[in-house]
């Protein structure tokens, strides 16, 4: 006779998989550079490293991502309790900008992240977001 457990089991390996050594090590020294985060598509500085570093590797798969907006920290960070109204509309303009500025650059195989934004502004914060305001420029990042 088989009894089932009380409680749920995670039998999902891929989200617990322990990671290979090498790749532990890679991840730590990318970690402590300058460039970790940078947007390759930036033209300041670290920027232009992060691309260099990009250049002539083969790397399996490279994710588009925006974590922050130039002139912000990462979303994560932001402090959305006394915004300004409109700040937070604004704020995703300039993101979904940035978004096909990344489409342009085109150096990447799956865009990834694109509602980065709203894990923290709505799911964290609970501010609601009407994004029928930025339908089109949603529209045109599909």
């Amino acid at each position: 006779m088989t009894t089932i457990a009380a409680q749920p089991v995670n039998l999902d390996y891929a989200a617990s998989t322990p990671m290979r050594p090498e790749a532990v090590a890679a991840q730590a020294a990318y970690d402590a550079s300058p460039i970790a985060g940078a947007n390759p598509n930036s033209l300041h500085r670290l920027g232009r490293e992060a691309a260099l570093a990009l250049e002539g590797r083969d790397y399996d798969f490279v994710i588009g991502s925006i974590h922050n907006i130039r002139g912000y920290e990462d979303f994560f960070y932001l402090d959305y309790s006394q915004v300004e109204p409109g700040f937070i509309d604004a704020l995703l303009t300039t993101y979904w900008e940035e978004e096909r500025e990344v489409i342009a650059w085109g150096q990447f195989d799956a865009l990834g992240h694109l509602t980065y934004p709203l894990r923290y502004i709505e799911g964290d914060h609970g501010i609601p977001v009407d994004l029928s305001k930025h339908q089109e420029a949603i529209d045109g990042i599909f």
